[in-house]
């Protein structure tokens, strides 16, 4: 029997690109809170950071904290 595996697929301006699996993100499953944020204390991201960030709390390092964040893929992989 074949795995299915999916996921999240987050993509920047310059050309960053993170991953997250679908389980991760699923509150069921873990207490990761995964964001898209569009301000900061109240006020847009400055444009070389915005317009958009994803933010992954809870990590001990920002790899997955990202800026100019232009889409969102969701896919997945057969094993």
């Amino acid at each position: 029997m074949a795995n299915i595996f999916q996921y999240v697929l987050a993509k920047c301006a310059d050309g960053y690109q993170v991953l997250f699996s679908l389980a991760e993100l699923d509150a069921s499953i873990a207490d990761k809170i995964v964001m898209v944020a569009d301000t900061v204390d109240g006020k847009p991201l400055p444009e070389s950071k915005g317009p958009l960030r994803i933010i992954a709390e809870g990590e001990k390092k920002p790899a997955r904290s990202a800026y100019q964040l232009e889409s969102l893929v969701i896919g997945h992989l057969k094993n």
